[in-house]
């Protein structure tokens, strides 16, 4: 006589069947919220640390332009016997001198290259494009009567303002346009600031009023 077999009981008897049918059955609505809940914790954590990331990455990249614009500015006075490019009564002409040697010049930019080197070579927080970056006035014949004109006249280097983060042409000669001339904004409370000897600083406020120079003599 054939033996009959239960096939429910076999179905509860083998795992493979049975996890079959668990898998079927997918996943319920507390196990959902559960997942959505560690995603959306997880997302919290990790966003302020990619925000971070980001200005630190933005900071360093304004740095480098900034340290670009540097040695093209000392690039200058060594090819002009030690003239520097900012003794000249016109604000601007200084950023002129210095793109040909950052920027490809071409069509409009021949006539003005100040415009090509603002366009293509700012911070990456600037968003409107302009004064990204200015140098010490005191270099200027157009705010000081006696301007600096050549490497020679520099007595600190090391210590003396060359170029920085502004929302115009450059910092006034008072130590107090240390802490309100520079664009501190962009970087979260810091700035990076170039120095006549060609090196690079990123400091807070404070820091550049306690050891930056504005007067090169």
């Amino acid at each position: 006589m054939p033996v009959r077999r239960d096939s429910r009981r076999f179905s509860l008897a083998c795992p493979a069947l049975s996890g079959r049918r668990r898998r079927e059955r997918g996943f319920t609505l507390v196990e959902l919220l559960v997942a959505l809940a560690i995603v959306a914790v997880l997302a919290a954590l990790a966003f302020p640390a990619y925000a971070y990331i980001r200005q630190k990455e933005a900071a360093l990249q304004c740095g480098n332009t900034l340290r670009q614009w540097d040695q093209a500015f000392l690039l200058y006075a060594t090819e002009h016997e030690g003239a520097l490019p900012t003794a000249t009564p016109v604000v601007s002409d200084w950023q002129d001198a210095i793109a040909p040697y950052l920027v490809h010049l071409a069509g409009y930019y021949i006539s003005y290259p100040r415009y090509a080197l603002r366009t293509q070579m700012h911070c990456p927080n600037n968003k409107v494009v302009g004064w990204a970056y200015g140098t010490n006035r005191n270099l200027l014949s157009a705010y000081t009567a006696n301007p600096i004109r050549t490497m020679a006249g520099f007595v600190h280097p090391a210590r003396t303002l060359l170029l920085t983060e502004t929302d115009n042409d450059g910092v006034a000669s008072t130590a107090s346009n240390l802490t309100t001339g520079i664009n501190y904004v962009r970087h979260q409370n810091q700035a990076n600031i170039a120095f006549a000897d060609g090196h690079l600083e990123f400091l807070t406020a404070p820091q550049a009023a306690a050891s930056v120079l504005l007067i090169p003599n």
